[in-house]
């Protein structure tokens, strides 16, 4: 419970004490203790003089009048008395009259027509008592009353006399503590007056991911409430869905009511307990909330116990066989994909894999709030299970551990990892894998030689893109009017890379890296940035962060931290500091050119280079679709990945995607030309002065790819590959490839012509882009037929069901899983990170 801070004893307190807090400019703190010695002291002039002072100041014009005209008239003469009554002439009017209670009261029932039905009976019994109360509005909204009849220039008969507006700024931080992620729920005691209310509102607005959770508003006296709803415009938070505001003496009943019907949600376990409420809430509201979570906990109970009685005897035969009889055409399985709609991204990804399965002829559910102001409970997750009945579990990021308990350990779980997230790298995590859980998607090689996870049951599918919500089809008119740019870039990394540093380095935790080193990895990383060219890899990066942990400790670091400082600190850095050096390039170009760049994605309308690009968000659907398919170029730039989700997208939109050059890709080719090269015969050539063999590029195909990027990149080229002796040996005994068609230059068709390296090759692919619509209609549907035929969600969604078919038969201990028809298990690129989800 939130209650008014004490205030200092009065007798406690010396005069000086009380004059020294009344010249300190703590009005509110000094009036009440006024009030008591002004009652023992009626006539210590000075001390009333100091209170009208102090009531100037919280702008109480009247109040203040009425103490200097209670004092003698010799003492008014004094100069500091005529200046202050100066002063008081020039303040606004203080006085609410009821007709102006009324208009706010009116107002604010207009925005809540349920609550002003629930309040109509009472409204004429409070309108006859207003004019026997006087209201003062002080400058900061608080308000002030008194009887109409009570005694003049008297401190003790005012009620509320007090910085309620502070006390509910106060209790509203509670509900955000600064190491919270989400905002809590709460309950909140009293609408007169309003500023709890209104500041818990204010303190829970939408999160970056929407989520804003509920409030009740509890009043057991409805004249109470009518007061406080007469007190100030809360319109925008009774017209707010979330907020619910029970009045009357049945008010705690009815919230205990309300809330046993959201036990698939988080409950409220907070009470913002105003201290001016006359007449309290019975049974008292933490009675109230107590019983709900009792109520709650019974629930989760019986349904847990019912849950893990039908999964226990499913042991792997059973599931096998499940399978089996699914395949045969028996009756299909059944999965549940939980997701919480306050991510940004995997909803949607979620939403999109559940249509793929149903496609594939699975029953599939996903599971997720019913609105932005709720978060899913264990009842939630427990009660689908005892619904659904699934074969299958996916989720999206987590493992089986983050749910915890409500996820019996005998159910199929796959792990669908589409980004780097910190809480998967985790020894415990890696632990915690059961025979049942399976991991797919993006593969950080991390979680099998540090952390522990368990190779063999492992699908690589790093990334996936929905062919149903991007697609070619005509845009409408008037959208692509809107939305038709010259350039444009979709990303939601807005924050300068120097801010996102010291953001960073405020999260340091003790017993990690130095702060000094982490300083120098980012001097480091941003001198690498900004001087490679192509672009650093995460290979690179993750040098950089070795050598310094080195230095640091004096012998190489343990794997668990070296993986923490390079995913969570160096790799976030180098890519944010790749991001922006590409939109100050598209800046610089377009501002010059005069072209037309837009940058979407929240944030950018504040950044203080870049904001005169910024044009919103954009949903994960049509307008996103438009935006790719309207724009003559969309760059992608991102230090982890070539192969990316927004590429594909904005191919299968029948837009172009542009991508910024990474070090891999082009290794990568030049490793897979001379490695064919060398496959296929000795060398043919020899080089003059190096005496190095080579290769004619016209005999491979591998070596035209090489030489024809090369030439596309603006590098220079002698149209023959030269390889060493000892090069060669080395290609030929590690004979290892990853599948071409998991590469940059077979998705864009040629790094040539899909990828710039500078400034001036990004202008280049612009201005073909914008004024050769032929070319540019042929480059994008090369890349959306590819793109079709390996990383779509019908792909990824029967893939998954072979994996799983298959990880749970029989095979040999150890052998990782590539069911028919799935993508290899081997990361494309030598060397190189697997492709990765979009960051936005």
């Amino acid at each position: 419970m939130t209650q008014a801070p004490a205030a200092p004893s009065r007798a406690s307190l010396s005069r000086d004490d009380l004059v020294r807090i009344g010249r300190d400019g703590r009005p509110w703190e000094f009036l009440p203790l006024a009030a008591a010695a002004l009652a023992l002291a009626p006539a210590d002039h000075g001390l009333r003089f100091l209170a009208a002072a102090n009531l100037a100041r919280l702008g109480l014009k009247a109040l203040a009048e009425e103490l200097l005209l209670s004092l003698p008239d010799a003492v008014r003469d004094h100069p500091d008395i005529r200046g202050l009554a100066s002063a008081l002439s020039a303040l606004p009017r203080d006085l609410l009259s009821p007709d102006v209670r009324m208009h706010t009261l009116r107002t604010n029932l207009d925005a809540c027509p349920a609550l002003a039905a629930s309040l109509h009976e009472h409204l004429g019994a409070w309108t006859l008592r207003q004019p026997g109360v006087e209201w003062y509005r002080a400058l900061d909204g608080t308000i002030v009353r008194r009887a109409a009849a009570a005694p003049r220039a008297d401190l003790r008969v005012l009620a509320w006399l007090a910085n309620a507006r502070a006390q509910g700024v106060a209790a509203a931080k509670s509900l955000r503590p600064p190491d919270a992620l989400y905002a809590s729920p709460a309950v909140i005691e009293g609408l007169d007056p309003p500023w709890t209310l209104l500041e818990a509102w204010r303190a829970t607005m939408p999160d970056s991911n929407g989520y804003r959770p509920r409030l009740w508003v509890v009043q057991a006296d409805p004249g109470e409430a009518l007061d406080g709803l007469a007190s100030a415009d809360l319109r925008e938070p009774l017209a707010d869905a979330r907020v619910r505001v029970l009045v009357g003496p049945d008010a705690g009943a009815r919230l205990r009511a309300d809330l046993a019907s959201r036990h698939a949600e988080i409950l409220p376990g907070l009470v913002l307990s105003s201290p001016f409420v006359r007449a309290r809430v019975s049974p008292a509201l933490g009675e109230v909330l107590s019983a709900s979570l009792e109520a709650q906990g019974r629930e989760l109970d019986t349904l847990h116990a019912r849950v893990q009685a039908r999964y226990a005897p499913r042991d792997r035969a059973f599931w096998a066989a499940r399978y089996d009889a699914a395949r045969a055409g028996g009756p299909p399985l059944r999965v549940l994909v939980p997701i919480s709609r306050h991510s940004t991204f995997v909803r949607h990804a979620a939403d999109d894999l559940a249509r793929a399965l149903r496609d594939a002829g699975c029953v599939c559910e996903v599971l997720t709030e019913p609105d932005a102001h709720a978060r899913l409970s264990a009842v939630a997750y427990v009660e689908a299970l005892d619904r659904l009945d699934p074969d299958l579990i996916v989720l999206v990021n987590f493992t089986r551990r983050a749910i915890g308990e409500a996820i019996p350990a005998n159910v199929p779980f796959v792990t669908w990892i589409q980004d780097a997230m910190s809480h998967l790298l985790d020894a415990e995590e890696g632990r915690a894998q059961g025979p049942l859980d399976l991991v797919a998607g993006h593969l950080l090689p991390e979680l099998f030689g540090t952390f522990g996870y368990p190779r063999e049951r492992t699908l690589a599918f790093p990334v996936v893109a929905s062919e149903a919500k991007f697609h070619d089809a005509p845009v409408d008119p008037a959208l692509a009017a809107r939305l038709a740019c010259d350039i444009a870039f979709v990303t939601h990394h807005s924050e300068a890379p120097e801010a996102m540093l010291a953001r960073l380095l405020a999260g340091v935790e003790r017993g990690g890296p130095r702060r000094a080193t982490l300083e120098r990895i980012w001097q480091r990383t941003r001198e690498h940035v900004a001087g490679a060219s192509p672009a650093p890899g995460d290979a690179e990066v993750r040098a950089i962060a070795l050598d310094e942990l080195r230095r640091e400790l004096g012998a190489d670091p343990p794997g668990a931290l070296l993986a923490h400082v390079t995913r969570s600190f160096a790799l976030p850095l180098a890519d944010r500091l790749l991001r922006h050096q590409t939109i100050a390039w598209a800046s610089d170009i377009c501002e010059r050119r005069g072209w037309r760049l837009r940058l979407y994605g929240r944030g950018w309308d504040a950044h203080p280079a870049f904001a005169r690009w910024a044009h919103g968000d954009l949903e994960h659907a049509e307008t996103l679709r438009a935006a790719y398919r309207c724009a003559g170029v969309t760059i992608h730039a991102s230090i982890t990945t070539t192969t990316h989700q927004r590429v594909m997208e904005c191919a299968l939109s029948g837009g172009l995607p542009v991508c910024r050059l990474l070090k891999p890709d082009f290794d990568d080719l030049t490793f897979r030309a001379a490695l064919e090269a060398s496959r296929r015969e000795e060398p043919t050539v020899c080089h003059v002065g190096t005496r190095l063999g080579g290769h004619l590029a016209h005999d491979h195909p591998e070596c035209r790819d090489l030489m024809d990027a090369r030439r596309g990149l603006g590098l220079t080229t002698d149209d023959c590959i030269w390889v060493s002796e000892r090069r060669r040996r080395i290609y030929l005994e590690r004979d290892i490839l990853p599948a071409f068609e998991t590469t940059p230059q077979w998705l864009l068709g040629g790094l040539g012509e899909g990828a710039f390296r500078d400034a001036p090759g990004l202008e280049r692919l612009a201005e073909r882009a914008i004024g050769d619509g032929a070319w540019r209609r042929a480059r994008s549907s090369g890349i959306a037929s590819r793109v079709r035929t390996r990383y779509t969600h019908r792909v990824f969604a029967r893939s998954l069901l072979g994996f799983v078919h298959g990880a749970l038969a029989s095979r040999p201990a150890g052998a990782p899983s590539t069911p028919g028809g799935a993508p290899p298990t081997s990361c494309p690129g030598a060397g190189s990170a697997s492709p990765s989800r979009p960051s936005r």
